[in-house]
Order: C-alpha cells, then sequence, then structure tokens
C-alpha cells in the first residue's frame, strides 16, 4: 500500500471515530449546596430505625447509567455504610416504584469544612454503582447507617437553594418516608415547615442533562430532641433554655 493512501485511511478512521457519540463520566445532578436553613432526618441508626428523605431529579436524551450517588449531611457519628433508594411515580402516600435500591452499602464520609445547628457537614458517597435510568422523573433517597450504641447520634440532609449546583432543579417537590416518625411519604414541608430541596446529586454517564428549575421509644421529656428537622430542634432548645 503506497503511503499516502494509508495516510487517507488513517484520517479516514479518526474522523469517524470523532464523530461517534460519547458519554464521559460527569456529574450529571447536583441540587446545590448546603444553605443552613434546615435539615432532614434521613439515617437509620440506634436512635432512629429508618427515615429517608427524598428530592426529584429529570433523566434526559437518551437515558443516564448512574455510577453514584452522593448528598450533603448534617451529622454528629461516623459511618461506613448507608441505604440508598432511586423511585420513581412518588406522590402524597404512595412511594411509587423502587427501580434501584441498596442496603448497607459502602458508603465514604467526607467532611466539607462547614457546619450548622451544632453538626458537622459530610458529603456521603456510594459508588461503584451501574444503573441505567430511562428518560423521566426520579426521587433519590440516601440514608447514612450508625452501626454504635450512642443514643445520640443522628444524620440529616441538608436543604439548598440550588448554590453551585448542576442543573440544580429546585421546585420543592420533596418526600419524607419513615417508619420511626410515622412518615409515609408526606410532602417534606410538612417536616421542614416550608417547601424544601435537599443537597443530593449523582454522577455517571448520559447523553443528556438534567433539566428542572432554578441554577428505642423515647420517654416523652427527649420526643423534642427526636425531631424530624434541624431547624425545630434549634428551637426547641431555644424555648427550653428560656423556660430554664
Amino acid at each position: 500500500m503506497k503511503l499516502n493512501q494509508l495516510v487517507m485511511r488513517v484520517a479516514a478512521v479518526a474522523v469517524v471515530g470523532m464523530s461517534l457519540p460519547t458519554s464521559a463520566q460527569a456529574q450529571l445532578w447536583y441540587n446545590g449546596d448546603i444553605n443552613g436553613v434546615n435539615a432532614l432526618s434521613s439515617e437509620r441508626n440506634t436512635v432512629v430505625s429508618q427515615s429517608m428523605a427524598y428530592d426529584n431529579f429529570v433523566v434526559t436524551g437518551a437515558g443516564w447509567t448512574i455510577n453514584s450517588v452522593f448528598g450533603n449531611f448534617l451529622a454528629n457519628f461516623a459511618w461506613s455504610t448507608a441505604d440508598y433508594e432511586i423511585r420513581t411515580g412518588v406522590s402524597v402516600g404512595n412511594g411509587g416504584t423502587v427501580v434501584a435500591s441498596g442496603s448497607g452499602f459502602a458508603a465514604s464520609q467526607v467532611a466539607t469544612g462547614n457546619t450548622a445547628f451544632g453538626f458537622t457537614e459530610y458529603t456521603a458517597t456510594i459508588s461503584g454503582l451501574s444503573i441505567f435510568l430511562n428518560p423521566g422523573t426520579y426521587w433519590l433517597g440516601i440514608s447514612p447507617v450508625g452501626t454504635g450504641n450512642n443514643n445520640t447520634d443522628r444524620a440529616f440532609v441538608g436543604t439548598t437553594s440550588g448554590t453551585n449546583g448542576n442543573n440544580a432543579n429546585i421546585d420543592g417537590l420533596s418526600f419524607f418516608n419513615s417508619t420511626f416518625f410515622g412518615a409515609n411519604f408526606v410532602n417534606s414541608d410538612t417536616q421542614t415547615g416550608a417547601p424544601s430541596d435537599f443537597a443530593y446529586g449523582v454522577d455517571g454517564a448520559g447523553s443528556g442533562l438534567s433539566t428542572g428549575g432554578d441554577d428505642v421509644v423515647p420517654e416523652p421529656a427527649t420526643m423534642t430532641l427526636l425531631a424530624t428537622g434541624l431547624a425545630g430542634m434549634a428551637a426547641a432548645r431555644r424555648r427550653k433554655a428560656a423556660k430554664a
């Protein structure tokens, strides 16, 4: 084969390769940093047997392959595992359909350097997933798992206004489900006092991007400290201090 013919063939292959669609690993959705306004119980530990807060994201294009899910939590304990769920068709009183979930999956815990309500902020990430989602609306929930015997361990997913988000979906369409607190997929505003969005996100590969909104039974004396929302807990503590 002549040299000029070889060069032409190599060039043709290169052009074809460049024209093929690619789906690189990327942050597909991040709802934004914690805004310090509130946070909602999303945890499983020796205090709270089960609670999970969910927020929605939209898969577009030809679909996404999710490789990891993450959330920013205000917490006071160390974890090595977490539960997660991805659901579709969620509404008030209706958990919809679970399309992916895991209980006690390995989860990293990385401090962000921020604090709020007397708790330290950590990012919990569950990696090593391979979940394909067709286009549509889904709800993500994550609950860090505490396995110690410390009856003060708590974890709350922080609310967000979309700051530093990536395709942030700030629309207030979030839900809360907890057998411990007796909540069956209620609107999160029933717990936080206002429409809320949570600091969740997903990484993976996709041909489209999310679009949406803007960029043990306790004794009665301890019930106020087992609130679902951190802002409510802080208010209860202030009232208690004022009476003292």
